[in-house]
């Protein structure tokens, strides 16, 4: 694209650093909003909550990546908007013991079993519109990370598989914000003894079904085998764990 060269005059300079000093003074005696949408995000039951969903990179080239549900995350206080003496109002993702750990990380479905008494409109919403728009922004996210070899950014490493894990947030008018992507996924908190089913299930698909998925790609690799993954052995055992994100083998 084209070069963007930097004044050299100095009156021009002097000009430009002084409106910027201006600016930032603006923003500074205003203040600056982030994340408005958090002022109206949908209630869960009176809470505030977050969405999580699971990205496995198994295969570069050809890319395969698999999608799992995670759970959802709901605030340990009742959401109140004009009130910030207690930030677990606010935050739905807080790791904390007690505040009725299960219910606060229940699964995807019960979400719809919640919408399905509170909003008579959303029959059907998380499998026909709420996932398929998380796993479309994933793809999307995903796509833009990857980098094939001979790239310097090259990414994920040669034989190896990448977990990402991603995170949502509805406002009260059903619309889906993107949050954030990282590497670092937490499953469940560090705290064994509240582990509940849906953490558990989650765990198994995200540290063994993944990484058996993973070692039939290499073997088939290896061998010349197909890698299209409704062909791999595992794949009906596979399936009860995963989706197919993006699948780009060759048909």
């Amino acid at each position: 694209g084209p070069k963007i060269k930097l004044a050299t005059d100095s009156k021009l300079a002097a000009i430009q650093r002084k409106n910027a000093v201006e600016r930032i003074a603006r923003l500074q005696s205003k203040g600056v909003i982030v994340q408005e949408y958090t002022h109206q995000p949908l209630l869960w039951a009176g809470s505030k909550f977050s969405l999580r969903a699971f990205a496995v990179i198994a295969s570069v080239n050809p890319l395969i990546v698999l999608y799992r549900d995670g759970p959802a995350s709901r605030s340990p206080l009742k959401y109140r908007a004009d009130d910030f003496s207690d930030k677990l109002s606010h935050m739905p993702n807080v790791h904390r013991e007690g505040f009725n750990w299960n219910m606060r990380r229940p699964p995807l479905q019960k979400l719809q079993q919640y919408l399905d008494t509170n909003f008579k409109s959303k029959k059907g919403y998380v499998d026909k519109t709420l996932r398929p728009s998380m796993q479309a922004i994933m793809a999307d996210v995903v796509r833009s990370l990857v980098r094939q070899r001979g790239d310097r950014h090259y990414w994920p490493l040669p034989g190896t598989m990448k977990i990402l894990c991603f995170d949502f947030l509805l406002d009260k008018n059903f619309k889906l914000y993107f949050h954030e992507t990282n590497s670092n996924c937490v499953v469940f908190p560090g705290y064994p003894h509240l582990k509940g089913p849906v953490q558990e299930q989650t765990q198994q698909a995200i540290t063994v079904d993944s990484l058996l998925f993973a070692e039939e790609l290499l073997y088939r690799k290896k061998y010349g085998l197909s890698l299209k993954p409704t062909s791999f052995f595992r794949w009906k055992e596979l399936k009860q764990s995963f989706d197919l994100l993006i699948d780009e083998t060759k048909k």
